[in-house]
């Protein structure tokens, strides 16, 4: 987990459980944009997102330490269902 090796992220992680970070007024918590990607509209966004987070994917897709210290999160089943298809059709 990157929370782990990351100090940054750590401190980030806390700071939203905390509630201390800036919330709007449905209470949905503002992510950094060090840690966003924009969304462009142009149907390649889930592309780049995979290539973001899983650059390099079938040269590393063998080493442990690779696959298991990223993830894509989502807050919807079907779009987990999505994200998983278009990865495994990239093997």
């Amino acid at each position: 987990m990157q929370a782990k090796s990351d100090p940054w992220f750590a401190y980030y992680l806390l700071h939203i459980g905390g509630e201390t970070n800036e919330v709007n007024s449905d209470g949905d918590v503002h992510l950094s944009d060090d840690i966003c990607m924009p969304y462009t509209g142009d149907g390649k966004d889930l592309d780049r997102l995979i290539e973001c987070i899983f650059s390099r994917l079938n040269e590393n897709m063998a080493i442990q330490e690779y696959i298991t210290s990223r993830a894509i999160l989502s807050t919807r089943n079907e779009w987990v269902d999505m994200i998983n298809m278009k990865m495994i059709s990239s093997f």
